[in-house]
């Protein structure tokens, strides 16, 4: 049986976090399961499950981690350029140079993974999951005509 996807996005994340990526995940996945089994429109996707099931888990862990992640970095830039500090403190966690080196990497690899997929940021920007299953649906359509 293989891992589902929402768990290795949400390997090692603090269990409030990652509960709250579950709860989003599952809900929105079984939208997508239902659209797409009972609307004609969407019945081409059918065959793309997986593919949807990678694209939304990728989606929410942009929203809720990547976003926050380069907010954070820039928030320290800024504190860090107009201070004399080289430390921010965020609750319990101290954001220093090296912390906001290792921040960067996850998200220039988040980056990468998206570049090496031809994956559109449109993607990305979406509030139903109607709208993110009808970018999704023209992606896959033009990917399959490349």
């Amino acid at each position: 049986m293989e891992t589902p996807i929402i768990n290795i996005f949400c390997y090692s994340l603090p269990g409030d976090v990652s509960r709250k990526i579950y709860n989003e995940f599952n809900g929105r996945f079984k939208d997508v399961k239902y659209m797409v089994s009972k609307y004609d429109y969407y019945s081409n996707l059918r065959q793309h499950e997986q593919a949807i099931e990678i694209m939304l888990a990728m989606t929410i862990f942009y929203k809720r981690i990547i976003t926050n992640l380069d907010s954070a970095i820039k928030f320290y830039g800024t504190v860090t350029k107009h201070s004399q500090t080289d430390t921010v403190k965020i609750g319990t966690y101290d954001l220093n140079d090296k912390e906001k080196r290792r921040l960067q990497a996850i998200i220039i690899s988040f980056q990468n993974l998206i570049e090496k997929y031809n994956i559109p940021y449109s993607i990305f920007d979406y509030y139903e999951t109607k709208d993110f299953l009808n970018t999704v649906k023209v992606f896959l359509e033009n990917d399959s005509k490349s």
